[in-house]
Order: structure tokens, then sequence, then C-alpha cells
């Protein structure tokens, strides 16, 4: 198959006014018209649309005649029931021309996350064994774990979002096990809604904290000699898993660049090197309007989790990439911190020592964001992970060494810090939690202002001393577990800690993956042999 043969032409612009970074609106009749003449002149076969796109099925029933080669896909109304899905998906082949139409895709995974979802996609089967649909699949996000949906409902076709930017299900291996699956892998969102192509200085406000990112990665295009087109439109068809590259064009002049685009040889691109690690950039689901973005910021603070962790530790270097059950103790660590209730974004903060760089490859493959800084001078490093992610109102201070944190004592402890409107706040002074679950929460303002004022080498590595022992100046924050429990020890600092902690993962994952410290202290009573195991001598 040639690269044309291998793009697909989105036609949600043909419906409505859509992308972010859209200068024309919803294309004109004729407009779609010619574009669908180019591609169909060029080897393009595949059209994708939905019953959500607007007035797009309604077009493309109007100009796409049955016998122009064009290979169709729409998907399910969201979140309308099984008898509306099918309803609407009766209807889509109806407007469409009543051919038999290449493929059916649920348009929302969390229609199958429900107690209907077995029935929802038996109904999707009926549609393909009717010869209404030659396929049928699902559209996807990375965060909706793609490969479980994949292993557990065998769809023929999976639409997901991949990009120059966005490499993470490349990256962690997703592409590769459905390919082994036997799933058709389209890709989408190339351009990000055409976020690639924006000037990083005049961004929404809920991209603001991007520009960094976006700027550097625009720099890293034209050292390479690439437009954003020929990046956008290269990476996936680089991608051999990657059956169908889709794309949305609002112009002609557009359509002739990604035609060109495609057609170019950029086997010796270091595509790698080009993506980026930004939770809200790479996923359009959650940007909103500036209006939208200043009302939210005002009803809720942001809050940034600012992991620090590093290799060189002296007692036991290396232990945050240690594997507990086959994966490094920082991914489980993280696995804990994701199911936060407060915490809004979370970053890894590490040090620009080569010794961190597989920290870094690490937060890469995963698509957690990571700030590299000084090896010593940790505030500072704080204070640029902050500053990457700005706008943020308050700063959760974690350490990769305690891959038992608890995500209710951390919720409580910021809830206790936002809602008595305190500079700092932690659950450490005086201690009453196990060592291990200490948190730490700060203002963006303390923080910056600790940046540039702490001075001592110990202010400056242990980040937050500038606060907490100047109670006259700033307002401290003090959460009190209703028992002390300061002496159980569920850190990570020497072989015994590791010991320990791996065993209680050995004990409690596999039978609960959500387990949190109520387990943790059943298992310990239980197993005082575990508890010993750490136990000072």
């Amino acid at each position: 198959m040639s690269n044309a043969g291998r793009i697909g032409l989105g036609t949600v612009q043909f419906g409505m006014a859509y992308g972010i970074a859209n200068p024309h609106g919803q294309v004109a009749l004729e407009t779609a018209a010619e574009i669908l003449r180019l591609a169909r002149g060029a080897g393009v076969r595949l059209l994708d649309t939905a019953a959500a796109y607007g007035q797009a099925e309604e077009v493309l029933g109007r100009l796409v005649a049955p016998d122009d080669g064009f290979r169709i896909i729409t998907k399910t109304a969201p979140g309308a029931g099984i008898q509306g899905v099918v309803d609407r998906a009766r209807q889509s082949h109806r407007v469409l021309g009543g051919r038999r139409l290449h493929g059916l895709l649920v348009h929302s995974a969390a229609d199958l996350r429900t107690t209907d979802g077995p029935a929802l996609w038996g109904a999707l089967q009926g549609l393909r064994d009717e010869g209404l649909f030659a396929r049928i699949g699902i559209s996807v996000y990375a965060s909706d774990d793609p490969l479980e949906l994949a292993r557990r409902f065998r769809p023929d076709i999976m639409q997901l979002p991949v990009s120059v930017l966005d490499q993470r299900l490349v990256r962690s291996g997703v592409l590769r096990g459905l390919k082994d699956l036997g799933v058709e892998i389209h890709a989408r969102s190339l351009f990000l809604q055409g976020a690639i192509f924006l000037d990083p200085a005049k961004l929404p406000l809920c991209l603001a904290h991007a520009a960094p990112r976006l700027a550097a990665f625009q720099a890293r295009l034209a050292a390479l000699g690439l437009s954003p087109v020929e990046a956008g439109i290269g990476y996936p068809l680089s991608v051999p898993e990657i059956d169908y590259a889709l794309v949305g064009v609002t112009a002609v002049a557009e359509s002739h660049q990604i035609l060109y685009a495609a057609a170019q040889d950029r086997s010796g691109v270091p595509w790698h090197e080009l993506a980026v690690d930004d939770e809200v950039l790479l996923d359009p689901r959650q940007w909103v309007s500036d209006e939208a973005f200043r009302a939210r910021a005002a009803a809720k603070p942001v809050v940034l989790a600012v992991l620090q962790a590093r290799m060189s530790s002296t007692r036991l270097p290396g232990k945050v990439l240690k594997p507990i059950l086959g994966r490094p103790m920082l991914g489980r660590h993280i696995d804990r911190l994701k199911r936060s209730r407060m915490i809004d974004r979370l970053v890894v903060a590490t040090s620009v020592d080569p010794s961190d760089d597989p920290i870094a490859a690490f937060c890469a493959a995963e698509g957690i964001g990571c700030h590299r800084g000084s090896l010593h001078d940790v505030l500072a490093r704080y204070e640029g992970a902050a500053r990457d992610n700005d706008p943020v109102d308050h700063i959760v201070r974690l350490t990769g060494d305690c891959p038992l944190a608890d995500p209710e004592v951390i919720d409580r402890t910021i809830e206790m810090h936002v809602a008595g409107q305190y500079d700092y706040s932690s659950n450490t002074n005086p201690p009453t939690y196990p060592d291990g679950l200490d948190t730490e929460v700060m203002t963006r303002e303390a923080l910056r202002l600790m940046a540039v004022e702490a001075a001592t080498a110990h202010q400056r590595e242990h980040v937050t001393s500038f606060l907490y022992t100047q109670p006259e100046r700033f307002r401290l924050g003090k959460l009190h577990n209703d028992t002390d429990q300061s002496l159980m020890r569920w850190t990570v600092d020497t072989p015994d800690d590791f010991h320990m902690v791996d065993a209680v993962y050995r004990e409690l994952l596999p039978v609960n993956e959500r387990f949190g410290s109520a387990d943790i202290l059943a298992l310990l009573e239980r197993r005082p042999d575990i508890a010993a195991i750490n136990r000072p001598r």
C-alpha cells in the first residue's frame, strides 16, 4: 500500500467548525467535494466520520457515490443506550447511501465500561452480521487502556491518538500488542487539532504552561528541516503497526500539503526526540476556552504533585527503578498517586546528572511529565517543575522512596491545606503517620518565595525547611493521624526496607490493586514476619 493509501480522510470539519487552530470553520460543500476528488485521485480510500460530527454524514451521503471506491467508517452516538446506538447506526447507514460500510466504532470507550458494555458490543456484532458494516471497533484515548479493551472485546478496528508529539502508545508497546491481536489500527489526532501549528506565545490559557515544550518542539523541527505538516504526517506513517493515519483538512491547499508530505521518505528522522510529555497538551478533552479556564481556576485551585526521584541514593543506589512484581518501584508509586482525587497534574522532578537518565527515559515511556534540574539544589528543581506547569495554585511535595503512598492521606492533607488557607501544610509535624506516607503541600507563592530567599545549602536540599521553621511568618497546617503510627517504617532507604515493601506488594497487589493503608496494617498484624523485615535491630 502506498503512503497515500495509508492516509484516511477525517471529515469532522465537513460537518462542523472543529479544531483549536482551524481558521476556516466548517468546510463549504463545494470545497468538501474538491477535497474528496483530490483525495480519491491520489489514492486515498478511507473516510472517517461519526454521528456526532454535525452534518458530516449528510455531506458524505450527498458527495460520495457507491462506486467512488471509498471505504467509510462511522461511529456510534455516545451515551445513547443500546437501542439508541442501534437506531442511530441504522440511520447513519441510510444517510451514507445504504451501502455496506467499512466499519462502525464505539465512539466512547466509557460506554463499554458500564454493565451494559457486553450487550452493546453484542448489538454491534448483530449489525455486522446483518451486513450493514464489514467491521466493528472502538475509538479510544490513551487513558482507556486500549490493550485491555482489545483483549476483552476483540475488535476488528481500533482508533486511537498517535502523533509526533504523543508517542505514548508506540513507546509502551500498546500498538504492537494490538497488532498481535489482529486489530486494524487507525491513528487519529495527528496534528492534535492543529496545536502543533500554534505560536507558543499565543496559546490558549489552558495550554499556556506548555509553551516552552511546544517552542522546543518547533525549534527542533526547524533544525531537522521539517515543517509541522511533514512531521505530523511523517511520524505515524513511520510506525509499521499503523494501518491508516487519519487527518482532517479544511482547504484544498491543505490537502495538497498533506499528500505531498505523505510522499516524502522520512526514514532517517529521529522521531523519538520530538515527543512531548504533557498530559494536558496531549489530551484535547482537557482543553477549554479562556473564559472556562478562568472560571474553573476561580472555582477550584489547581494542584500539582511533584515527585522527586534520583538514582544516586547512597544506601540503596537505583532504588526508585528496582522492580516490584515486574514494574519499577517508581511506576508502582505513580500508579497509587493517580488515584488521588485532589491532584490535577503529576510531574517527576529528577536531576540533569547522567545517572538519572533512566528516570527520564522511564517517564517518557510512561507519558509522565519529567523536569530535570540540579542534583543538589532540590528546591530549584521544584521551582522549575512548577514553572513548567504554571498556572498552578498549590504544589504537593512527594519523594520517590515512598511506594506505599496513600492517595487518601494525600487528599486529606490537600483538603485541609486548601480549606485552612495555609501557606504550608504537612502530616509530618509532628509525625503520626507511618514513615512513608509523608505529604507536604505549599502554595505556589510560598514556593516562589522560597526559591528566591532560601540561601543555605540545607534549605536548598531540604525543600520546605525554609517554611516550617518560620511559623511567625507563614501559616502552617498540621494533619494528625487518629493514632500515632510514626514508628512504622514504610519508606525505602535500605535493602531491608525494599524487601519489606516488596513483600507487602506480593501479598496485597494480586488480591486488590487499589490496596490502602488499612489493608497494609491488617497484613502486618496478620504477618508480623513482614513487619520484622526492616524493624530496627
